[in-house]
């Protein structure tokens, strides 16, 4: 406990996120700034009939980044 307290958990990183989302089957994703200066993490499903594009937002990437890693757990995006 003590260790805890003087080690409190990381937040994770861009490099820890990006490859949490890359282990979900996917086309292509990114993050971009937007213009209003917030963040978009954007993925693209492969789907037999089109695609889809799941957004998320966030006040910085690393805040998109995690809200998205949320939404593909939230809607049972294949993992490869």
């Amino acid at each position: 406990m003590e260790d805890e307290r003087r080690f409190p958990s990381e937040e994770p990183n861009r490099d820890t996120l990006a490859a949490e989302i890359r282990c979900y089957r996917y086309k292509t994703w990114g993050s971009q700034p937007t213009v209003d200066g917030r963040w978009e993490c954007y993925f693209d499903i492969v789907a037999t009939r089109g695609g889809s594009r799941l957004r998320a937002y966030g006040t910085t990437e690393i805040e998109a980044m995690q809200k998205m890693v949320e939404v593909l757990q939230k809607e049972h995006i294949e993992r490869v």
